[in-house]
């Protein structure tokens, strides 16, 4: 003990290492607060993400029940023209006439 108690440092390097000591302790507490401030962002940011991905969940489900029901109009009207055609053919047996409009149709399906 007699031996650390006797060694003497230099006032200037005492300073210097307090000072370092302090500009680390400065850093690692601005780390923390950047570190829980991104922490937080990132909270956030996943909060958003998890709101979107049920909204483009429940927007897929309408999108599918639309696109059903859709087709389901169309296959109504296809059979509507087929009954328009049906009649026009018969009606054009007696007396041709030119086909009007809206009794063919296509849909691309």
């Amino acid at each position: 003990m007699d031996r650390l108690t006797d060694a003497k440092l230099p006032i200037g390097l005492v300073a210097v290492i307090v000072g370092q000591a302090m500009g680390l302790a400065v850093w690692i507490n601005t780390l923390q607060g950047e570190a829980s401030s991104a922490l937080s962002s990132a909270s956030a940011a996943q909060a958003r993400v998890t709101e979107l991905e049920d909204r483009l969940a429940a927007t897929e489900t309408r999108l599918a029940i639309l696109n059903d029901q859709q087709k389901q109009i169309n296959a109504e009207h296809m059979q509507i023209g087929d009954s328009f055609q049906k009649i026009w053919d018969e009606l054009d047996k007696r007396s041709p006439a030119p086909v009007p409009t809206g009794t063919q149709r296509s849909y691309g399906y």
